[in-house]
């Protein structure tokens, strides 16, 4: 194993010359001790002549993975404010089972249910428009970083917007009660 680690240390960022006046550049990040990691940091840079660096074989995963992390946090505000927006303009005409804010409270009536779906959508379409550039906000500074970062920062952004979208049924449940009472 030992033998396999400082081959792999001979390696670090060597250059190699080829045919056509390619250069190939092998880069790694080294952990001491775990050659195994080795396999996950090893990108590969190829510079042409004429033209630098037009491919990078490991860096473009960071990036597609980056751009999946952001549009899937930008889908969840992007959802917010659409839902927010139809509850506003075009709710649900009738109590369903099938599409709206169903609570028990909200389907208690017509009313109740008209008036939880403007709460809600006033609500979620508010909290979309925050959500959505700060999205992008929190995401630039982990551009161009490991997949271990983009997934931490992206995991985390996701995870609060959904637990903001699943709070939002508090206040919307307490001017219910206000406005219906029991």
């Amino acid at each position: 194993m030992h033998h396999i680690e400082n081959s792999v240390k001979n390696l670090l960022n060597k250059e190699f010359f080829c045919k056509n006046n390619y250069r190939i550049v092998v880069k790694m990040k080294y952990t001491q001790g775990c050659s195994l990691c080795l396999i996950d940091n090893l990108y590969v840079e190829i510079y042409n002549k004429n033209i630098k660096k037009f491919h990078i074989s490991k860096g473009e995963d960071f990036m597609w993975f980056w751009v999946f992390m952001l549009i899937m946090n930008l889908m969840l505000s992007g959802m917010m404010i659409l839902f927010g927006w139809m509850f506003l303009h075009k709710p649900p005409k009738k109590i369903n089972d099938l599409f709206g804010y169903r609570t028990a409270r909200s389907s208690k009536s017509q009313a109740a249910w008209d008036f939880a779906h403007h709460y809600i959508g006033g609500l979620w379409f508010r909290i979309g428009i925050v959500l959505l550039p700060l999205s992008v906000i929190i995401m630039l500074p982990v551009l161009g970083k490991g997949e271990d970062m983009v997934g931490l920062v992206g995991g985390i952004l996701c995870f609060v917007q959904v637990i903001v979208m699943i709070l939002s049924i508090y206040p919307t449940e307490r001017a219910l009660k206000q406005q219906f009472g029991e």
